[in-house]
């Protein structure tokens, strides 16, 4: 089951199909849909009622994590921090599309890889550093 933010079919959208099958070959998911035509609609539907392997679930979280403007510059600021070159240009892809397509470098790359986790950590502490409200009892 999928936790409500990955539920948006638009994150889908984003992302080409040859994108979507080269991440589920390469996170183990690569039978999901091999019965049925392969689209943006039927990838969503069966995200929503089957069981979704570790490797993929964690591959659609840093799709919608680092999958926007800020996410993208802030891979390049980390890459360029890094002194890693990045093997796709940010430039010429949408962000999403991006993060997909470096997803599928981090295998054969364990700086890419690296690179991935520091920014999906990095980026959720700065935009939200505490995930609970602090109260103060009354006093006697």
């Amino acid at each position: 089951m999928l936790s409500a933010p990955l539920q948006d079919t638009s994150m889908f959208m984003e992302v080409e199909v040859a994108t979507w099958r080269a991440l589920l070959d390469a996170n183990g998911e690569g039978a999901r849909l091999s019965s049925k035509t392969f689209n943006h609609q039927e990838l969503a539907s069966s995200l929503v009622v089957g069981d979704i392997s570790p490797e993929f679930y964690g591959a659609l979280e840093m799709v919608q994590e680092l999958g926007s403007d800020d996410g993208r510059a802030h891979i390049q600021q980390l890459a360029s921090e890094q002194s890693i070159s990045l093997p796709i240009s940010a430039s010429d892809l949408p962000a999403r599309e991006f993060v997909a397509r470096l997803l599928l470098h981090r295998a054969a790359d364990q700086k890419i890889n690296e690179l991935l986790q520091v920014a999906q950590v990095s980026l959720r502490s700065a935009e939200s550093p505490r995930k609970y409200r602090e109260y103060v009892g009354k006093t006697t």
